[in-house]
Protein backbone atom coordinates (compact mmCIF):
# COMPACT_ATOMS: atom_id res chain seq x y z
CA UNK A 1 0.00 0.00 0.00
CA UNK A 2 1.36 3.39 -0.95
CA UNK A 3 0.79 6.10 1.62
CA UNK A 4 0.49 9.41 -0.22
CA UNK A 5 2.09 12.40 1.50
CA UNK A 6 -0.10 15.49 1.08
CA UNK A 7 1.88 18.53 0.06
CA UNK A 8 -0.64 21.06 1.24
CA UNK A 9 -0.13 22.30 4.77
CA UNK A 10 -3.86 22.96 5.14
CA UNK A 11 -4.59 19.23 5.12
CA UNK A 12 -2.06 18.55 7.86
CA UNK A 13 -3.69 21.30 9.90
CA UNK A 14 -7.11 19.85 9.12
CA UNK A 15 -6.04 16.43 10.41
CA UNK A 16 -4.82 17.90 13.67
CA UNK A 17 -7.93 20.00 14.14
CA UNK A 18 -10.23 17.14 13.14
CA UNK A 19 -8.53 14.99 15.74
CA UNK A 20 -9.05 17.62 18.41
CA UNK A 21 -12.65 18.27 17.42
CA UNK A 22 -13.57 14.59 17.48
CA UNK A 23 -12.18 13.80 20.95
CA UNK A 24 -15.22 14.36 23.20
CA UNK A 25 -15.21 14.50 26.95
CA UNK A 26 -17.51 12.50 29.21
CA UNK A 27 -19.55 9.37 28.66
CA UNK A 28 -22.18 8.52 26.08
CA UNK A 29 -24.83 9.07 28.71
CA UNK A 30 -24.00 12.79 28.40
CA UNK A 31 -25.71 12.89 24.98
CA UNK A 32 -28.68 15.27 25.29
CA UNK A 33 -32.09 13.73 25.55
CA UNK A 34 -34.31 13.82 22.50
CA UNK A 35 -36.29 17.04 22.54
CA UNK A 36 -40.06 16.85 22.33
CA UNK A 37 -41.36 19.13 19.56
CA UNK A 38 -44.75 20.72 20.20
CA UNK A 39 -46.26 19.11 17.12
CA UNK A 40 -45.08 16.00 15.34
CA UNK A 41 -46.14 14.56 12.02
CA UNK A 42 -46.68 10.79 11.99
CA UNK A 43 -43.37 10.39 10.14
CA UNK A 44 -41.50 12.54 12.68
CA UNK A 45 -43.12 10.64 15.54
CA UNK A 46 -41.87 7.35 14.08
CA UNK A 47 -38.35 8.80 13.67
CA UNK A 48 -38.41 9.96 17.29
CA UNK A 49 -39.48 6.52 18.51
CA UNK A 50 -36.66 4.95 16.49
CA UNK A 51 -34.14 7.46 17.85
CA UNK A 52 -35.22 6.66 21.40
CA UNK A 53 -34.64 2.95 20.72
CA UNK A 54 -31.14 3.70 19.39
CA UNK A 55 -30.33 5.80 22.43
CA UNK A 56 -31.56 3.07 24.81
CA UNK A 57 -29.43 0.48 22.99
CA UNK A 58 -26.38 2.76 23.13
CA UNK A 59 -26.73 3.13 26.89
CA UNK A 60 -27.06 -0.67 27.25
CA UNK A 61 -23.92 -1.28 25.18
CA UNK A 62 -22.04 1.33 27.16
CA UNK A 63 -22.99 -0.37 30.42
CA UNK A 64 -22.08 -3.82 29.08
CA UNK A 65 -18.86 -3.11 27.16
CA UNK A 66 -17.66 0.34 28.12
CA UNK A 67 -17.72 3.78 26.55
CA UNK A 68 -15.28 2.83 23.77
CA UNK A 69 -16.82 -0.39 22.51
CA UNK A 70 -16.66 -0.55 18.71
CA UNK A 71 -20.19 -1.99 18.72
CA UNK A 72 -21.42 1.47 19.61
CA UNK A 73 -20.42 3.01 16.28
CA UNK A 74 -23.25 1.58 14.19
CA UNK A 75 -25.86 2.57 16.77
CA UNK A 76 -24.41 6.07 17.04
CA UNK A 77 -24.52 6.51 13.27
CA UNK A 78 -28.19 5.53 13.22
CA UNK A 79 -28.96 7.86 16.12
CA UNK A 80 -27.18 10.76 14.46
CA UNK A 81 -29.09 10.21 11.22
CA UNK A 82 -32.35 10.22 13.18
CA UNK A 83 -31.37 13.51 14.83
CA UNK A 84 -30.65 14.98 11.41
CA UNK A 85 -34.05 13.81 10.14
CA UNK A 86 -35.60 15.76 13.01
CA UNK A 87 -33.43 18.82 12.15
CA UNK A 88 -31.53 18.43 15.43
CA UNK A 89 -28.24 18.94 13.65
CA UNK A 90 -26.22 20.10 16.65
CA UNK A 91 -27.13 16.91 18.54
CA UNK A 92 -26.41 14.84 15.42
CA UNK A 93 -22.96 16.38 15.13
CA UNK A 94 -22.16 15.54 18.75
CA UNK A 95 -23.19 11.92 18.18
CA UNK A 96 -21.20 11.57 14.94
CA UNK A 97 -18.09 13.02 16.58
CA UNK A 98 -18.40 10.45 19.35
CA UNK A 99 -18.72 7.67 16.75
CA UNK A 100 -15.63 8.91 14.93
CA UNK A 101 -13.61 9.07 18.12
CA UNK A 102 -14.57 5.53 19.12
CA UNK A 103 -13.74 4.26 15.63
CA UNK A 104 -10.29 5.85 15.72
CA UNK A 105 -9.57 4.51 19.20
CA UNK A 106 -10.39 0.96 18.07
CA UNK A 107 -9.15 0.90 14.46
CA UNK A 108 -6.45 3.57 14.25
CA UNK A 109 -6.18 7.11 12.94
CA UNK A 110 -5.78 6.06 9.29
CA UNK A 111 -8.49 3.42 9.04
CA UNK A 112 -10.85 3.57 6.09
CA UNK A 113 -13.94 2.59 8.07
CA UNK A 114 -14.20 6.11 9.46
CA UNK A 115 -15.13 7.51 6.03
CA UNK A 116 -18.89 6.79 6.31
CA UNK A 117 -18.86 8.57 9.68
CA UNK A 118 -16.98 11.51 8.19
CA UNK A 119 -19.52 11.68 5.35
CA UNK A 120 -22.28 12.10 7.93
CA UNK A 121 -20.29 14.81 9.72
CA UNK A 122 -19.84 16.67 6.43
CA UNK A 123 -23.58 16.44 5.69
CA UNK A 124 -24.30 17.82 9.15
CA UNK A 125 -21.75 20.64 8.75
CA UNK A 126 -23.56 21.52 5.53
CA UNK A 127 -26.93 21.61 7.27
CA UNK A 128 -25.43 23.90 9.94
CA UNK A 129 -23.73 26.14 7.32
CA UNK A 130 -20.45 25.62 9.19
CA UNK A 131 -18.04 26.42 6.36
CA UNK A 132 -14.87 26.39 8.46
CA UNK A 133 -15.66 22.88 9.67
CA UNK A 134 -16.47 21.76 6.12
CA UNK A 135 -13.13 23.03 4.88
CA UNK A 136 -11.28 21.14 7.62
CA UNK A 137 -13.26 17.93 7.23
CA UNK A 138 -12.88 17.78 3.44
CA UNK A 139 -9.14 18.13 3.99
CA UNK A 140 -9.29 15.37 6.58
CA UNK A 141 -11.22 13.17 4.12
CA UNK A 142 -8.42 13.52 1.54
CA UNK A 143 -5.85 12.74 4.22
CA UNK A 144 -7.61 9.43 4.96
CA UNK A 145 -8.00 8.52 1.28
CA UNK A 146 -4.33 9.26 0.66
CA UNK A 147 -3.32 6.76 3.31
CA UNK A 148 -5.58 3.96 2.13
CA UNK A 149 -5.43 4.00 -1.67
CA UNK A 150 -2.68 3.69 -4.24
CA UNK A 151 -1.56 6.81 -6.11
CA UNK A 152 -3.41 5.68 -9.27
CA UNK A 153 -6.65 4.58 -7.58
CA UNK A 154 -9.72 6.26 -9.03
CA UNK A 155 -11.31 6.43 -5.58
CA UNK A 156 -8.57 8.86 -4.59
CA UNK A 157 -9.33 10.92 -7.71
CA UNK A 158 -13.02 11.00 -6.74
CA UNK A 159 -12.10 12.27 -3.28
CA UNK A 160 -10.02 15.10 -4.73
CA UNK A 161 -12.85 16.06 -7.11
CA UNK A 162 -15.37 16.06 -4.30
CA UNK A 163 -13.16 18.32 -2.18
CA UNK A 164 -12.54 20.56 -5.19
CA UNK A 165 -16.25 21.04 -5.78
CA UNK A 166 -16.63 22.08 -2.15
CA UNK A 167 -13.84 24.65 -2.60
CA UNK A 168 -15.73 26.08 -5.59
CA UNK A 169 -18.83 26.40 -3.41
CA UNK A 170 -16.75 27.98 -0.63
CA UNK A 171 -15.43 30.58 -3.06
CA UNK A 172 -18.99 31.72 -3.74
CA UNK A 173 -19.61 32.05 0.00
CA UNK A 174 -16.41 33.86 0.98
CA UNK A 175 -15.32 37.46 0.56
CA UNK A 176 -11.96 38.36 -1.05
CA UNK A 177 -9.10 38.06 -0.56
CA UNK A 178 -9.79 34.84 1.40
CA UNK A 179 -12.05 33.61 -1.41
CA UNK A 180 -9.08 33.40 -3.78
CA UNK A 181 -7.57 30.75 -1.55
CA UNK A 182 -10.56 28.50 -2.26
CA UNK A 183 -10.03 28.82 -6.01
CA UNK A 184 -6.37 27.90 -5.59
CA UNK A 185 -7.34 24.82 -3.59
CA UNK A 186 -10.05 23.86 -6.08
CA UNK A 187 -7.67 24.07 -9.03
CA UNK A 188 -5.04 22.16 -7.05
CA UNK A 189 -7.45 19.37 -6.14
CA UNK A 190 -8.83 19.09 -9.68
CA UNK A 191 -5.26 18.92 -11.01
CA UNK A 192 -4.44 16.10 -8.59
CA UNK A 193 -7.58 14.26 -9.70
CA UNK A 194 -6.50 14.71 -13.31
CA UNK A 195 -3.01 13.35 -12.58
CA UNK A 196 -4.42 10.25 -10.86
CA UNK A 197 -6.91 9.48 -13.64
CA UNK A 198 -4.23 9.93 -16.29
CA UNK A 199 -1.92 7.50 -14.48
CA UNK A 200 -4.74 4.97 -14.17
CA UNK A 201 -6.44 5.34 -17.55
CA UNK A 202 -4.03 7.12 -19.89
CA UNK A 203 -3.89 10.65 -21.36
CA UNK A 204 -7.00 10.27 -23.56
CA UNK A 205 -9.34 8.73 -21.00
CA UNK A 206 -12.88 10.17 -21.11
CA UNK A 207 -12.86 10.08 -17.30
CA UNK A 208 -10.49 13.06 -17.41
CA UNK A 209 -13.11 15.39 -18.86
CA UNK A 210 -14.91 16.18 -15.62
CA UNK A 211 -11.75 17.12 -13.70
CA UNK A 212 -10.44 19.17 -16.60
CA UNK A 213 -13.71 21.08 -16.72
CA UNK A 214 -13.22 21.69 -12.99
CA UNK A 215 -9.90 23.41 -13.76
CA UNK A 216 -11.60 25.51 -16.43
CA UNK A 217 -14.45 26.51 -14.14
CA UNK A 218 -12.11 27.51 -11.29
CA UNK A 219 -10.20 29.79 -13.64
CA UNK A 220 -13.40 31.15 -15.15
CA UNK A 221 -14.64 32.21 -11.73
CA UNK A 222 -11.40 34.06 -11.24
CA UNK A 223 -11.65 36.11 -14.46
CA UNK A 224 -15.46 36.42 -14.56
CA UNK A 225 -15.58 39.83 -12.82
CA UNK A 226 -13.38 41.33 -15.55
CA UNK A 227 -15.80 40.66 -18.44
CA UNK A 228 -13.88 40.91 -21.72
CA UNK A 229 -10.12 40.82 -21.17
CA UNK A 230 -8.44 42.50 -24.17
CA UNK A 231 -4.73 42.40 -24.98
CA UNK A 232 -4.01 39.27 -22.95
CA UNK A 233 -0.73 38.78 -24.83
CA UNK A 234 0.59 42.12 -23.58
CA UNK A 235 0.06 41.34 -19.90
CA UNK A 236 3.19 41.31 -17.78
CA UNK A 237 5.10 38.03 -17.81
CA UNK A 238 8.41 36.85 -16.44
CA UNK A 239 9.39 36.38 -12.83
CA UNK A 240 6.11 37.22 -11.15
CA UNK A 241 3.84 35.29 -8.86
CA UNK A 242 1.43 33.16 -10.90
CA UNK A 243 -1.54 32.22 -8.82
CA UNK A 244 -3.47 29.69 -10.87
CA UNK A 245 -2.08 26.69 -12.78
CA UNK A 246 -0.42 27.45 -16.10
CA UNK A 247 1.86 25.83 -18.64
CA UNK A 248 5.16 27.08 -17.30
CA UNK A 249 7.16 25.01 -19.78
CA UNK A 250 6.01 27.09 -22.73
CA UNK A 251 5.00 30.37 -21.14
CA UNK A 252 7.33 30.87 -18.19
CA UNK A 253 10.65 29.41 -19.22
CA UNK A 254 12.54 31.26 -16.50
CA UNK A 255 9.97 30.74 -13.78
CA UNK A 256 11.16 29.18 -10.51
CA UNK A 257 7.79 27.48 -10.06
CA UNK A 258 6.95 23.80 -10.67
CA UNK A 259 6.55 22.89 -14.33
CA UNK A 260 3.23 21.13 -14.05
CA UNK A 261 0.55 22.52 -16.37
CA UNK A 262 -2.22 21.93 -13.84
CA UNK A 263 -0.43 22.71 -10.57
CA UNK A 264 -1.79 25.52 -8.39
CA UNK A 265 0.30 27.19 -5.70
CA UNK A 266 -0.60 28.12 -2.15
CA UNK A 267 -0.11 31.60 -0.78
CA UNK A 268 -0.29 33.40 2.52
CA UNK A 269 -3.13 35.85 3.29
CA UNK A 270 -0.68 38.72 2.83
CA UNK A 271 0.13 37.56 -0.68
CA UNK A 272 -3.55 37.15 -1.51
CA UNK A 273 -4.14 40.72 -0.37
CA UNK A 274 -1.36 41.98 -2.64
CA UNK A 275 -2.86 40.12 -5.59
CA UNK A 276 -6.16 41.90 -5.02
CA UNK A 277 -4.66 45.33 -4.41
CA UNK A 278 -1.70 45.59 -6.79
CA UNK A 279 -2.28 45.85 -10.52
CA UNK A 280 0.78 43.90 -11.62
CA UNK A 281 -0.28 40.86 -9.59
CA UNK A 282 -3.79 41.09 -11.02
CA UNK A 283 -2.32 41.07 -14.53
CA UNK A 284 -0.27 37.98 -13.72
CA UNK A 285 -3.28 36.28 -12.14
CA UNK A 286 -5.47 36.90 -15.20
CA UNK A 287 -2.76 35.83 -17.62
CA UNK A 288 -2.24 32.53 -15.84
CA UNK A 289 -5.97 31.92 -15.49
CA UNK A 290 -6.32 32.40 -19.25
CA UNK A 291 -3.57 29.91 -20.01
CA UNK A 292 -4.81 27.36 -17.49
CA UNK A 293 -8.36 27.37 -18.82
CA UNK A 294 -7.13 27.28 -22.40
CA UNK A 295 -4.80 24.33 -21.75
CA UNK A 296 -7.51 22.33 -19.99
CA UNK A 297 -10.04 23.00 -22.78
CA UNK A 298 -7.48 21.95 -25.39
CA UNK A 299 -7.03 18.69 -23.48
CA UNK A 300 -10.78 18.15 -23.35
CA UNK A 301 -11.13 18.58 -27.10
CA UNK A 302 -8.15 16.31 -27.74
CA UNK A 303 -9.89 13.62 -25.69
CA UNK A 304 -12.99 13.91 -27.89
CA UNK A 305 -10.85 13.79 -31.02
CA UNK A 306 -9.17 10.61 -29.80
CA UNK A 307 -12.42 8.96 -28.71
CA UNK A 308 -14.73 8.97 -31.75
CA UNK A 309 -17.25 6.79 -29.91
CA UNK A 310 -18.03 9.63 -27.50
CA UNK A 311 -21.17 11.64 -28.38
CA UNK A 312 -20.39 14.13 -31.14
CA UNK A 313 -22.89 16.54 -29.65
CA UNK A 314 -20.77 16.68 -26.49
CA UNK A 315 -17.68 17.28 -28.60
CA UNK A 316 -19.45 20.23 -30.26
CA UNK A 317 -20.36 21.50 -26.82
CA UNK A 318 -16.68 21.39 -25.76
CA UNK A 319 -15.62 23.20 -28.93
CA UNK A 320 -18.21 25.87 -28.19
CA UNK A 321 -16.71 26.30 -24.74
CA UNK A 322 -13.29 26.60 -26.34
CA UNK A 323 -14.64 29.37 -28.55
CA UNK A 324 -16.24 31.09 -25.58
CA UNK A 325 -12.94 31.02 -23.70
CA UNK A 326 -11.03 32.56 -26.59
CA UNK A 327 -13.73 35.18 -27.12
CA UNK A 328 -13.59 36.29 -23.49
CA UNK A 329 -9.91 37.11 -24.03
CA UNK A 330 -10.38 38.84 -27.41
CA UNK A 331 -8.95 35.90 -29.35
CA UNK A 332 -11.60 36.48 -31.97
CA UNK A 333 -10.29 34.42 -34.86
CA UNK A 334 -9.67 31.41 -32.59
CA UNK A 335 -13.17 31.81 -31.15
CA UNK A 336 -14.84 31.86 -34.56
CA UNK A 337 -12.77 28.89 -35.72
CA UNK A 338 -14.04 26.78 -32.81
CA UNK A 339 -17.64 27.93 -33.22
CA UNK A 340 -17.58 26.99 -36.89
CA UNK A 341 -16.05 23.59 -36.17
CA UNK A 342 -18.76 22.93 -33.56
CA UNK A 343 -21.42 24.06 -36.04
CA UNK A 344 -20.19 21.64 -38.72
CA UNK A 345 -20.09 18.74 -36.27
CA UNK A 346 -23.64 19.47 -35.16
CA UNK A 347 -24.89 19.48 -38.74
CA UNK A 348 -23.83 15.83 -39.01
CA UNK A 349 -25.51 14.69 -35.79
CA UNK A 350 -29.02 13.33 -35.30
CA UNK A 351 -30.15 16.25 -33.16
CA UNK A 352 -27.93 18.82 -34.84
CA UNK A 353 -30.66 21.30 -35.76
CA UNK A 354 -31.98 21.41 -32.20
CA UNK A 355 -28.48 21.83 -30.78
CA UNK A 356 -27.64 24.59 -33.27
CA UNK A 357 -30.85 26.33 -32.27
CA UNK A 358 -29.84 26.11 -28.62
CA UNK A 359 -26.24 27.25 -29.03
CA UNK A 360 -26.14 29.58 -32.01
CA UNK A 361 -29.63 30.84 -32.97
CA UNK A 362 -29.24 34.04 -30.95
CA UNK A 363 -26.52 35.75 -28.90
CA UNK A 364 -25.75 34.01 -25.64
CA UNK A 365 -24.08 35.49 -22.59
CA UNK A 366 -21.04 33.45 -21.65
CA UNK A 367 -21.95 31.27 -18.69
CA UNK A 368 -20.05 28.90 -16.42
CA UNK A 369 -17.63 26.50 -18.08
CA UNK A 370 -18.90 23.21 -16.71
CA UNK A 371 -19.18 19.69 -18.04
CA UNK A 372 -22.83 19.24 -18.98
CA UNK A 373 -23.52 16.73 -21.76
CA UNK A 374 -27.16 17.84 -21.76
CA UNK A 375 -27.78 21.15 -23.49
CA UNK A 376 -28.78 23.57 -20.80
CA UNK A 377 -26.34 26.34 -21.38
CA UNK A 378 -27.34 29.74 -20.12
CA UNK A 379 -26.83 30.69 -16.50
CA UNK A 380 -26.23 34.00 -14.79
CA UNK A 381 -24.26 34.78 -11.66
CA UNK A 382 -24.04 38.30 -10.17
CA UNK A 383 -26.26 39.77 -12.86
CA UNK A 384 -29.15 37.82 -14.33
CA UNK A 385 -30.85 38.59 -17.61
CA UNK A 386 -34.22 37.60 -19.02
CA UNK A 387 -34.30 37.77 -22.80
CA UNK A 388 -37.54 39.11 -24.26
CA UNK A 389 -38.67 37.95 -27.67
CA UNK A 390 -40.54 40.35 -29.93
CA UNK A 391 -43.77 38.39 -29.46
CA UNK A 392 -43.59 38.28 -25.70
CA UNK A 393 -42.07 41.58 -24.68
CA UNK A 394 -45.17 43.80 -24.92
CA UNK A 395 -47.33 41.30 -23.05
CA UNK A 396 -44.80 40.34 -20.39
CA UNK A 397 -42.84 43.52 -19.76
CA UNK A 398 -45.32 45.27 -17.48
CA UNK A 399 -45.91 42.08 -15.48
CA UNK A 400 -42.18 41.42 -15.09
CA UNK A 401 -41.41 44.96 -13.95
CA UNK A 402 -44.33 44.92 -11.50
CA UNK A 403 -43.06 41.64 -10.04
CA UNK A 404 -39.60 43.15 -9.52
CA UNK A 405 -40.93 45.57 -6.93
CA UNK A 406 -37.98 47.38 -5.37
CA UNK A 407 -35.39 45.22 -7.17
CA UNK A 408 -32.78 47.19 -9.08
CA UNK A 409 -33.10 46.57 -12.80
CA UNK A 410 -32.29 48.01 -16.20
CA UNK A 411 -34.28 47.37 -19.36
CA UNK A 412 -31.84 47.92 -22.21
CA UNK A 413 -31.58 47.70 -25.96
CA UNK A 414 -28.30 47.21 -27.82
CA UNK A 415 -26.57 45.58 -30.78
CA UNK A 416 -24.20 42.62 -30.48
CA UNK A 417 -21.37 42.50 -33.00
CA UNK A 418 -20.18 39.40 -34.82
CA UNK A 419 -17.46 39.19 -32.17
CA UNK A 420 -19.86 39.29 -29.22
CA UNK A 421 -19.36 42.89 -28.10
CA UNK A 422 -22.17 45.19 -26.97
CA UNK A 423 -22.63 48.34 -29.05
CA UNK A 424 -25.08 51.29 -29.09
CA UNK A 425 -26.56 50.52 -25.71
CA UNK A 426 -29.69 52.45 -24.65
CA UNK A 427 -31.38 52.21 -21.25
CA UNK A 428 -35.12 52.15 -21.85
CA UNK A 429 -36.19 51.94 -18.20
CA UNK A 430 -34.56 51.39 -14.83
CA UNK A 431 -35.10 51.21 -11.10
CA UNK A 432 -34.13 53.51 -9.49
CA UNK A 433 -35.48 55.53 -12.41
CA UNK A 434 -33.57 58.79 -11.95
CA UNK A 435 -30.25 57.64 -10.55
CA UNK A 436 -27.44 58.73 -12.85
CA UNK A 437 -24.99 56.74 -10.75
CA UNK A 438 -26.99 53.52 -11.07
CA UNK A 439 -27.44 53.95 -14.82
CA UNK A 440 -23.74 54.57 -15.24
CA UNK A 441 -22.95 51.39 -13.28
CA UNK A 442 -25.52 49.36 -15.23
CA UNK A 443 -24.19 50.67 -18.54
CA UNK A 444 -20.59 49.79 -17.61
CA UNK A 445 -21.59 46.30 -16.46
CA UNK A 446 -23.63 45.47 -19.55
CA UNK A 447 -21.10 46.96 -21.97
CA UNK A 448 -18.43 44.66 -20.54
CA UNK A 449 -20.59 41.52 -20.81
CA UNK A 450 -19.24 39.11 -23.46
CA UNK A 451 -21.76 37.35 -25.72
CA UNK A 452 -21.38 34.40 -28.02
CA UNK A 453 -22.53 35.78 -31.38
CA UNK A 454 -25.38 34.42 -33.44
CA UNK A 455 -24.33 32.15 -36.32
CA UNK A 456 -26.03 32.09 -39.71
CA UNK A 457 -24.96 29.15 -41.90
CA UNK A 458 -21.92 28.81 -39.68
CA UNK A 459 -20.90 32.47 -39.96
CA UNK A 460 -21.01 34.90 -36.99
CA UNK A 461 -23.23 37.89 -37.70
CA UNK A 462 -24.25 41.11 -35.97
CA UNK A 463 -27.57 41.06 -34.10
CA UNK A 464 -29.39 44.37 -33.80
CA UNK A 465 -31.99 45.65 -31.35
CA UNK A 466 -31.44 43.03 -28.66
CA UNK A 467 -33.69 43.85 -25.71
CA UNK A 468 -32.80 42.44 -22.30
CA UNK A 469 -33.91 43.00 -18.74
CA UNK A 470 -31.05 42.89 -16.23
CA UNK A 471 -31.70 42.35 -12.56
CA UNK A 472 -28.96 43.53 -10.21
CA UNK A 473 -28.39 42.06 -6.78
Amino acid sequence: MVIAEEENSEISESVAQAGNETTPEGLLSDIPEIQEPEELTPEELEIQRTATQYLDRILELEAESGAYSNALVEQLLSLGQAFNSLDNHTQALEVFRRALHINRVNEGLHNINQLPILDQIIKTNTALNDYDALNKNYGYMIWIYGRNFEADDLKLAEAYSRAANWQIDAFDLTAPPESLKHLIMAANYFSKSTDIIERAKGPNAPELINSLYGIVNANFKLVEPYGFVPNIDTFISGKLYPMMPSNFDSDFGNSPYPRNPYRALDYSPDHLSRIVQEEKYTFSLIQNAYKSGRNALIRINEIYENNPDLPRISYAYALTHMGDWYLRFYKRSFAVENYQKAYQILLATEYGDEAIQTLFSRPRSLGNFEYEPEFEFERHEVVSAVELSDEEKDKMLDEIIDDLGETKFALVEFNITRYGAVRNLSILASNPPDSIRFRRMARATINSTPFRPRLDNGQPITTESVKMLYRFQ
